[in-house]
């Protein structure tokens, strides 16, 4: 029968499909669930038959809807095992008591998996493929992979039906907070809160030189920070604020760049960072509290320095703020609307200051949003509006189903083969052992494994494969992962894939290969802060006093504004190529921790800033002379 349903009768069974699951993960937030395998297998199973039969169909003809009505049929089948024998699956003493229809069940499991990551992501499907190969014959590898082998059975047993396989840290990131603050994120942007903060930055920067580009950064890192998806963010934002910025005189192109630039930065903004904090503080089992403070100066850095680009922009091509009209009143936004920012405050409130855990901070979150912002609807409208934001997040989540899972087969193959303990060595022997050489072969990493996937899936393949070997050459932990976190951030705007820059370049009606070149080409100095908090922990609030901290702040943010005004090729006014590469170098001396260097630096930047100045003088002096 399964083939022959129409698509609409489908639709209907994946909104029942989400709606249920969006009860149920709320539900086990507040009473909790009895076993951890069955809780998994019952989302992934739920997960992958509404991903297999609307969210990522094959097609419409008839061989096309009978590979999806096989998948359903193999997901059910393959995880209702796991979730009715579990307990089976615990003495099995690791598969030898397996019967061989039963090991069959788990390679169906792998193959269901391996077709969801495939319609996923093609680049990602092939790290797999080679994964489970490697898992299956890498004892005939010779040298440093070669590992002792695995029988059938075993390999199947450990992959498909342990906590530590497909079930693995993927699906239980999925599974809790992933699916919590995605939801959370839909919800807001269902009930409006996402256009509220738009109209919010609107009024409250508009008026401002780049007033457009400003709004773009300040609601495009409030929604970012809930969303954690750059791609979605720059489709929600992008849509308004992109043809703003092109309307008040920025170019395609630019307004794209910037577009990608703010909502990238979403992801490092504390409290919630795009739920990827809460993948660093469970990989880490460092405090959640402790990622978000060391998050805030790095925040705080990358925004200022995006606000002085955007009035570099502005001022290179005489660009003016919004009226009064276009941006509306503040006070006006605010009295009406201001109670649209309570979710927030909830969130961090609940977070920070009392220390709730994330999946209870991330449903107080949720229901304050459907409370405060539907609570003058009739009930018929709430209840309609509240299962649609549900709906839209199991869906939203959905579409990484096949990401999650496939991140628990390449796990379970660097695991149970001996390669991750094997593949640190290999980093540092590669590198040399040099510390500057090894970062940027994982900020490589981190821009490959990132091409085309969202950065919690990005950022979780590298800090379970990379992280490990910079942290062994010195480095704190959590300033290796937060550098892997921008490093995965950064791979949506890097060419040649660079997908964030692509939707942007879609929504701007712009050419995309300039576009991702421009938003590359932005986003450069915000390396040199990545680097910056990994020699200088204080930045990170790691170590050192008020003093220290501020004295690093200070001169990173000097760093990035000298460098920025080198890439935009404007100062005071447009400079030549000379001063250009002067002001780059000096901007990386500055950051060096060298005296000499530092004040060569900095003397390199004023004698530039100096001449500008003084020849713009020279030029509106001679202006006026004219005029009279």
């Amino acid at each position: 029968m399964l083939p022959f349903l129409s698509n609409d009768t489908k639709e209907k069974i994946t909104t029942v499909l989400g709606i249920l699951l969006a009860l149920y993960i709320l539900y086990t937030t507040i009473w909790g669930y009895r076993v951890m395998m069955v809780h998994r297998s019952f989302f992934l199973a739920v997960m992958l038959v509404m991903y297999f039969s609307s969210i990522k169909p094959l097609g419409e003809r008839l061989y096309a809807k009978l590979i999806d009505s096989f998948f359903v049929i193999a997901t059910l089948l393959s995880l209702g095992y796991v979730f009715f024998f579990y307990e089976r699956i615990l003495y099995a003493a690791g598969g030898a008591r397996f019967e061989n229809w039963e090991v069959g069940l788990g390679i169906l499991l792998i193959l269901v998996v391996m077709e969801a990551t495939r319609r996923a992501s093609m680049p990602f499907f092939v790290i797999v493929v080679v994964s489970v190969l490697y898992t299956l014959f890498g004892n005939y590898l010779p040298g440093i992979l070669q590992h002792p082998g695995l029988q059938l059975h075993r390999m199947v047993y450990l992959t498909a039906f342990t906590s530590e396989g497909i079930f693995g840290v993927g699906v239980a990131v999925a599974s809790g907070i992933l699916y919590m603050f995605i939801l959370f994120g839909s919800v807001m942007d269902t009930t409006g809160v996402g256009d509220f903060f738009i109209r919010f930055a609107n009024s409250l920067v508009g008026g401002l030189r780049g007033g457009s580009a400003k709004t773009s950064l300040i609601a495009s890192s409030l929604i970012g920070s809930v969303m954690g998806n750059s791609t979605a963010n720059v489709v929600v934002t992008g849509s308004f604020t992109i043809p703003l910025m092109i309307k008040t005189g920025f170019k395609k192109k630019v307004a794209a760049a910037i577009e990608c630039l703010a909502s990238e930065g979403g992801q490092y903004l504390p409290p919630i960072m795009g739920a990827s904090a809460f993948l660093m503080a469970q990989l880490t089992q460092i405090p959640y509290t402790e990622v978000v403070v060391a998050a805030i100066i790095p925040a705080v850095l990358y925004y200022f320095y995006s606000f002085v680009l955007v009035d570099i922009e502005a001022a290179k091509n005489g660009l003016r703020g919004l009226s009064k009209e276009e941006r509306g009143s503040f006070s006006d936004v605010f009295k009406k609307e201001g109670h649209k920012l309570l979710p927030l405050l909830v969130a961090f409130y609940t977070i920070i200051v009392i220390r709730m855990t994330p999946m209870y901070a991330g449903m107080l979150a949720i229901f304050t949003t459907l409370l405060v912002t539907q609570f003058r609807l009739p009930w018929k409208d709430k209840v309609t509006n509240t299962l649609q934001s549900f709906d839209k997040g199991s869906r939203n989540v959905g579409n990484l189903i096949g990401l999650v899972a496939g991140i628990g087969l390449v796990q379970q193959a660097f695991v149970i083969t001996g390669l991750g303990a094997r593949l640190t060595g290999i980093l540092i022997q590669t590198a040399g052992g040099n510390v500057f050489l090894l970062l940027l072969m994982g900020l490589a990493l981190c821009i490959l494994l990132g091409m085309g996937m969202p950065t919690p899936i990005a950022y979780l393949l590298v800090a379970l494969f990379v992280a490990p070997a910079i942290v062994e050459v010195g480095i704190p932990l959590l300033a290796a992962h937060l550098f892997l976190l921008y490093g995965a951030v950064k791979a949506g705007s890097t060419p040649p894939i660079a997908v964030v820059a692509m939707v942007a370049a879609g929504v701007a009606k712009s050419e995309f290969w300039p576009t991702a070149w421009k938003a590359f080409s932005f986003s450069v100095p915000t390396f040199l802060l990545a680097f910056a908090f990994i020699y200088y922990p204080e930045l990170l609030l790691l170590q050192g006093g008020p003093l220290d901290i501020a004295y690093r702040a200070i001169i990173t943010l000097a760093s990035l504004i000298g460098f920025t005004w080198a890439i935009q090729g404007y100062m005071f006014r447009k400079v030549n190529i000379l001063e250009r590469f002067l002001l780059g170098g000096a901007s990386v001396l500055i950051l060096l921790d060298n005296y000499y260097a530092f004040f060569g630096g900095f003397l390199i930047i004023i004698v530039i800033a100096m001449r500008e100045i003084a020849y713009k003088l020279y030029i509106e002096r001679n202006k006026k002379h004219a005029t009279h």
